[in-house]
């Protein structure tokens, strides 16, 4: 028996098999959706700071549990639960959710850490932590070797970081492992600005040609919002989405793309021509070779000849001649060698 099923919004679907032996074997499944392919804005990461010896906790704070690289996460394990670690590439460029933090309370004389999910870190014995059950209060003590996270029930021990059975945070009454440091929360990094946004001067499309994409280079690389809008100038010459371009009818028309807040924006002419009029792309041509830094072009007969790169902006160009060398940096170029072209790696 065989079956389809579309999928409704938000529906969950359940396969329920019944009988004593059964199976289920789906033959295939198609998911349809419409993607955006414009740059997301990027998530400002914070900054952790070590708290040192003799540091204090200040009612409120942000804090992680941190050692060697690695950071608490979510509690996991059976009968001895323990935090599981995550990965912190970078304290001073720290994502959430991505690892867990917690907000240090002032109970008392003592210290409760709650975590961003609204659950208090608790011990219930010795390598037993828990979520909201047993006893939820820590002595906080910061020395040389780290911070001293002491359950005040004294015989569930202290918080410590342990490799020979997997790494882990959970309390240890003995003091071989080693002692995790707390790393405070201190700012939100800033955003990094775009301050330049370009396109290729000029690109040819054949009117015969499904889609072309036109890619925007954002500096600097590492711009927090690197969000862009499009805009064609004639629709009836071609239309663009997500830099998507498709073309329309014979003409020239500006494709434009804007910055997410529509400081800074660039043009690029574009002309949808007629197929015989288009560059026969071919795998090889006779004369044309790659040497270090180096592409030389030997022809039987005077031509152009034109370098591009693979954005299709102008990068070298000679006219009426049969012999070019051209020097250039190591990557991948389109030769031009009158309507024929051909892709070159150089080394």
């Amino acid at each position: 028996m065989s079956q389809s099923h579309v999928i409704k919004e938000n529906e969950i679907i359940s396969i329920i098999i019944e009988g004593t032996e059964s199976s289920v074997y789906i033959n295939s499944y198609t998911i349809d959706y419409d993607p955006g392919s414009n740059r997301t804005e990027s998530p400002l990461g914070y900054v952790y700071e070590k708290i040192p010896k003799n540091g204090t906790l200040t009612e409120g704070d942000n804090v992680i549990i941190y050692y060697a690289g690695v950071a608490a996460s979510d509690l996991v394990g059976g009968t001895n639960p323990f935090l599981s670690i995550y990965k912190v590439h970078s304290t001073a460029n720290v994502f959430e959710p991505e690892l867990m933090y917690f907000t240090a309370h002032k109970k008392n004389e003592h210290w409760q850490f709650v975590n961003q999910y609204g659950d208090t870190l608790s011990a219930t014995g010795e390598k037993k932590m828990a979520w909201d059950n047993g006893v939820s209060t820590w002595n906080v003590t910061f020395v040389f070797e780290g911070a001293q996270i002491t359950n005040t029930n004294a015989n569930y021990g202290t918080i410590r970081y342990n490799t020979s059975t997997g790494d882990r945070f959970t309390t240890y009454t003995s003091t071989s492992m080693k002692l995790p440091y707390l790393y405070k929360r201190v700012r939100q990094n800033t955003p990094i600005e775009v301050v330049s946004l370009t396109l290729p001067e000029n690109l040819s499309i054949p009117i015969n040609k499904d889609t072309t994409i036109l890619r925007p280079t954002i500096l600097p690389v590492t711009a927090t919002d690197q969000r862009v809008t499009w805009k064609s100038a004639d629709e009836n010459i071609a239309t663009v989405r997500d830099g998507i371009i498709k073309p329309v009818s014979l003409g020239t028309t500006d494709i434009i793309v804007f910055s997410a807040d529509r400081s800074l924006s660039d043009t690029c002419r574009v002309t949808v021509i007629n197929s015989e009029n288009a560059i026969e792309y071919v795998k090889t041509i006779t004369g044309v070779y790659t040497r270090e830094g180096k592409i030389i072009v030997e022809q039987t007969a005077p031509t152009d000849i034109a370098i591009f790169n693979t954005l299709g902006q102008l990068f070298r160009i000679k006219e009426n001649v049969q012999f070019a060398e051209f020097n250039v940096p190591k990557g991948i170029y389109i030769i031009k060698i009158g309507t024929t072209a051909t892709q070159v790696v150089v080394k």
